[in-house]
């Protein structure tokens, strides 16, 4: 008859195979976690760029709008004029007088929205309404 002798047996192979498990779950866990979080406020940065862009087209279109005014009317001031075009929103806020006229533009996008983006342009026209230069600024 054969007799098994267990008694001299390790028995820290299965604790150390489950601490080893534990610790990579937890390394893939985090890894995992990190990759989400950046890739979720990619997102966040892809809108923010999507929303300045729509503002500065917006500033840019109330420039045109006040050159057009100015051929109707060389005496047109812009006095904080809205322009609401889709789901934005831009201001003439002045032109000078007289020429060579800078005007003052705000482009506001998206309007409905807290979360918005603000573009202002400034640029100044001769009499025959050329665009001598243009700037977007910081403020007014």
């Amino acid at each position: 008859m054969i007799t098994l002798n267990f008694k001299n047996k390790d028995k820290s192979g299965g604790y150390i195979a489950l601490i080893s498990a534990a610790i990579i779950s937890i390394l893939l866990i985090v890894v995992g976690l990190t990759l989400n979080i950046s890739a979720f406020f990619a997102r966040f940065n892809a809108l923010n760029d999507e929303y300045k862009k729509q503002s500065l087209n917006l500033a840019e279109a109330c420039v045109d709008v006040a050159r057009l005014r100015l051929a109707e009317n060389m005496s047109y001031a812009g006095n904080n004029e809205e322009i609401t075009i889709d789901a934005g929103k831009c201001y003439i806020v002045s032109v000078s007088q007289p020429a060579p006229h800078t005007i003052r533009t705000k482009g506001i996008f998206p309007n409905a929205l807290p979360q918005k983006s603000y573009s202002n342009i400034q640029a100044v026209v001769d009499y025959d309404l050329n665009i001598l230069s243009w700037a977007e600024v910081a403020k007014f």
